[in-house]
């Protein structure tokens, strides 16, 4: 198993690395021969300059950015800047209702990858609008995604983060660089996700910044959706199958929460998980539960989540909107990642409660070792015991 494994991630980089090459060339193609560019904007405001801040990664990423978010417009005020943010166009419910940016533009990612000329197409507007100042604030930097948009921005001061080679290789890091300005260190070492933002948002600043989780105001909520007795929340989905706990686990939960509080169970999760949330729901008939998965807009979700008594989730973004929101979330959590996003650092996301099983590999970045690994779930989440997430639970429904 492990040298199919180790095949599989050779034939990978061996594809990534062709992909890199042509869809570099591609945009210094688009970018740096006049005829493809487009005729830059007019009536252009003199009275302020032009921030472009780009962030299109994933919905869990944006949530842990909220609080750095609002410092950029502290830091680049309306009266004299115009902000521009590039997003992901899968978090524009959440993004859209905040006022910490003039403009939002949202990026198909899928597409933007997989697709040369909707590529060209932003590489194009972007260029046009003549930016004095171009920012990705990402520490996983992805070369061909924001360092593309912001590296190539045109902009006359271009900014990025050293950060890390999970989502890069070393050379394609090298070729990133170079689209930049300037680029922000960053200490060495894991970090929280939070602690990078502030870090980064220091070194835009020169000013020293205090860890925040950010906060939001969910949209109205259809009142459908509201059980009319206390509910929790339940998302047995993950974006990676691979981190998903076991399907008759969560079952073994909804069973001992509704016994031990007559609440309703509220299953929650993306088209994705549509499969996996009917086999959770087709596995506890006995209780009194409720499958929204796949239907609910992201504004849904967080007004669900608000009145929720307690959310019980795999690592995911979840975890973070439920932080945001104040709301008890249990997470079941493996190592991959370990100390990165979960656990929060002492003092922030006192209702985040992970429940772990240690294991002296944590911090693999999900390059498993282990010869038991099966295709299917981690061992280090596999190993999570259920009579160790009812302790906390028991804990928290106590406390209630």
């Amino acid at each position: 198993m492990r040298d199919i494994r180790r095949n599989l991630v050779w034939r990978r980089k061996f594809a990534g690395s062709i992909r890199f090459f042509a869809t570099n060339l591609w945009d210094s193609i688009v970018a740096y021969i006049p005829s493809l560019t487009t005729s830059k904007v007019k009536n252009k405001d003199k009275n302020k300059k032009k921030l472009l801040l780009v962030r299109v990664d994933a919905i869990g990423d944006f949530v842990l950015w909220l609080d750095c978010f609002r410092r950029f417009r502290q830091h680049y005020p309306k009266d004299n800047w115009e902000i521009t943010l590039v997003g992901n166009s899968i978090w524009r419910d959440l993004a859209e209702p905040l006022r910490y940016a003039d403009r939002y533009w949202f990026v198909d990612v899928s597409r933007f990858r997989n697709h040369l000329f909707y590529r060209r197409g932003w590489l194009k507007k972007i260029r046009s609008e003549e930016f004095d100042v171009a920012i990705s604030p990402v520490f996983s930097r992805r070369t061909l995604t924001s360092d593309s948009l912001a590296g190539r921005s045109g902009a006359k001061e271009r900014i990025a983060f050293s950060g890390d080679l999970s989502n890069a290789t070393e050379y394609e890091r090298k070729v990133g660089d170079r689209w930049f300005s300037r680029i922000v260190p960053a200490r060495e070492g894991i970090q929280h996700e939070l602690v990078r933002n502030a870090e980064f948002m220091q070194g835009i600043t020169g000013e020293k910044i205090e860890l925040g989780i950010g906060r939001f105001e969910p949209g109205p909520l259809n009142t459908f959706l509201i059980p009319d007795s206390q509910y929790f929340i339940v998302a047995p989905g993950a974006n990676d199958f691979n981190r998903a706990w076991p399907v008759p686990r969560f079952a073994e939960l909804l069973r001992y929460i509704c016994k031990k509080t007559g609440w309703v169970a509220v299953i929650v999760g993306g088209e994705a998980e549509i499969n996996i949330a009917a086999d959770l729901a087709s596995s506890c008939p006995e209780i009194s539960c409720l499958n929204y998965t796949g239907k609910t807009s992201l504004n849904e979700l967080l007004g669900l989540l608000r009145g929720a008594a307690l959310c019980l989730s795999n690592e995911s973004m979840l975890v973070h909107i439920a932080a945001a929101l104040n709301v008890n979330v249990v997470s079941i959590v493996g190592g991959g990642h370990w100390q990165r996003f979960i656990p929060y650092p002492p003092g922030i996301g006192p209702l985040v409660h992970p429940v772990v099983e240690n294991m002296s590999c944590f911090g693999c970045g999900w390059n498993c070792r282990h010869d038991e690994f099966d295709g299917t779930t981690w061992p280090c989440i596999k190993n999570v015991r259920t009579v160790s997430v009812y302790q906390v639970i028991d804990t928290l429904i106590a406390s209630d």
